[in-house]
């Protein structure tokens, strides 16, 4: 299970670029029009397997894999890695132990022993780049679009082919 433990500080957009976008001249959206905002972040993330935004992420394992792929890349950081062990106490693996490439954890020679429960073990982790690449950002303004303008449902398959076109080429894929 993964869980986002601190979001990211600021979302890739400013409220006056997507109220700019949306051409509105006035405060009266301004709460509904920032919830879409992390909306359309939070979408752009599933869509794309990404973290948009640096922010804190812990994966819950029942075990420990021969390998470990942390999801939601670019991983930018191993911040620890703790688990139960058979007796169970918590302990914290040292670094040295493993071998971080991109989003893949490996043992430099076997993971240590674990109880036998769900969650056994833990990966907390920073991901996410501090700058969205432009395309990303626009997908984003033509998600809210879609969400705040609920009248122009003739437009609405075209504004999400258009979104999907824009996040495509950003799209994690799993190998």
């Amino acid at each position: 299970m993964l869980e986002i433990t601190t979001p990211p500080q600021s979302e890739p957009l400013l409220l006056e670029e997507v109220k700019d976008h949306l051409r509105i001249d006035t405060d009266a959206h301004d709460t509904r029009l920032a919830a879409l905002i992390q909306a359309a972040r939070k979408q752009a993330e599933r869509y794309l397997g990404r973290s948009i935004g640096r922010q804190t992420l812990a994966l819950a394992l029942d075990y420990f894999p021969d390998e470990i792929g942390l999801p939601r890349p670019p991983v930018v950081s191993v911040t620890e890695i703790e688990y139960t062990d058979p007796e169970g106490l918590q302990e914290t693996l040292d670094p040295s132990l493993y071998r971080q490439s991109g989003a893949r954890l490996a043992p430099l020679n076997h993971w240590p022993r674990t109880a036998r429960f769900p969650g056994v073990v833990r990966v907390t982790y920073e991901a996410g780049v501090s700058m969205t690449p432009e395309p990303i950002r626009q997908a984003m303004l033509v998600m809210i679009e879609r969400l705040f303008d609920r009248h122009v449902e003739q437009y609405d398959d075209t504004l999400a082919r258009l979104s999907d076109m824009l996040l495509w080429p950003y799209r994690q894929v799993a190998v």
